[in-house]
């Protein structure tokens, strides 16, 4: 059963289609035609959202809303997204629902209201601190992160109507932008933070053909391949007894804002600490820039890119302050210890 909230239930909201593709999501990996399906239907949708209202709202307005009752000419109410928030990745999401019955706790939901999938992706894209739309948290859900929310805006902004959605697809050109980008920023960040050693090791041992593999699996016969192999390089530099460099050196040829010209893969081993850097292509008439992702995929613009050539130098100063944390943190992880031990001692004598 739903759980239960102050107002009536909204039980006009059911999307079959939709739970429909992302219950597909759940069992294979998603190739274009599933992606473009989750596109449709989701445009297609429209939601159940719990909200919250500030503090200063006028009780009055508070309770017509929880009756159901409609507003009068004139009378405005703000409301706010309720926020969830992941504590073992510090990731955030703003839950949204396809039918009541995929409530199964709303009794710490003060008002639910309904929306169109529009709403949902304004939601999002208008509030930096939110990194993700979380479509049914409580069941078998889907987490749909910004990129996915620009794409939705670019559709919703041409004026294509949702019920003929399934005619906008990607062109050629944007296809390959978005591969790229789920490469540079996604795949390679994902490896060599959860790898390690391991990784390094295995992009020293065969260079080009690890960045290869991980764009070419991305491509199919409809689309193919579009890079030759001599497009990349990756090089290996030892920068000290404990920490290496990977250079990778990304295809140059229509290169736009944006996408990466080359990737910094830095890992110490004494600190088992790995980092991720990128020089991207900066907006039209704008210099480059550097970029960090962290090992929660945060993406980052740092600075403008040092100059050709010194690119190296300025990732390492940035790399420079991340073993600084790192052993700050340590550091103080170890005073805490030793607190401890001191107090669990006393405590033994005492």
């Amino acid at each position: 059963m739903p759980g239960k909230t102050k107002q009536p239930p909204i039980t006009n909201v059911k999307n079959p289609e939709l739970e429909a593709v992302i219950a597909e999501f759940a069992g294979k990996k998603p190739d274009q035609a599933l992606q473009t399906r989750l596109l449709v239907e989701f445009l297609k949708a429209q939601f159940i959202v719990p909200v919250e209202f500030p503090k200063d709202t006028d009780p009055r307005l508070l309770m017509k809303m929880r009756q159901g009752r409609p507003l009068d000419k004139g009378e405005q109410i703000r409301t706010l997204p309720v926020i969830l928030k992941n504590d073992k990745t510090g990731k955030t999401a703003a839950p949204a629902f396809t039918s009541s019955a995929e409530i199964k706790d709303g009794s710490h939901f003060k008002i639910l209201l309904q929306v169109p999938a529009a709403q949902v992706v304004q939601v999002l894209l208008s509030n930096p601190s939110i990194d993700n739309i979380f479509v049914n948290p409580q069941t078998k859900g889907l987490l749909l992160n910004r990129a996915f929310a620009e794409a939705c805006d670019k559709v919703l902004k041409s004026g294509a109507d949702p019920a003929h959605i399934k005619q906008v697809q990607m062109t050629v050109p944007e296809y390959i932008a978005f591969n790229r980008r789920q490469v540079e920023r996604i795949l390679l960040p994902k490896r060599l933070y959860g790898e390690k050693a391991a990784f390094m090791t295995e992009l020293d041992e065969k260079r080009e053909a690890v960045v290869i593999e991980a764009y070419k699996k991305l491509y199919n016969d409809k689309v193919p391949f579009p890079y030759k192999d001599e497009d990349f390089r990756v090089m290996l530099l030892s920068i000290s007894d404990t920490v290496t460099a990977v250079v990778i050196e990304y295809p140059k040829e229509k290169l736009v804002y944006g996408q990466a010209l080359s990737a910094y893969l830095i890992y110490d081993a004494e600190r088992e600490l790995p980092g991720f850097y990128l020089i991207e292509k900066g907006e039209p008439g704008e210099n480059n820039v550097l970029c960090s992702i962290d090992r929660m995929g945060k993406f980052e613009e740092q600075m403008t890119a040092p100059s050709e050539g010194n690119e190296l130098s300025g990732v390492l100063d940035l790399f420079g302050e991340e073993q600084e944390n790192y052993d700050l943190a340590h550091a103080s992880d170890a005073l805490k210890t030793e607190w401890q031990d001191a107090e669990n001692g006393e405590s033994r004598l005492s």
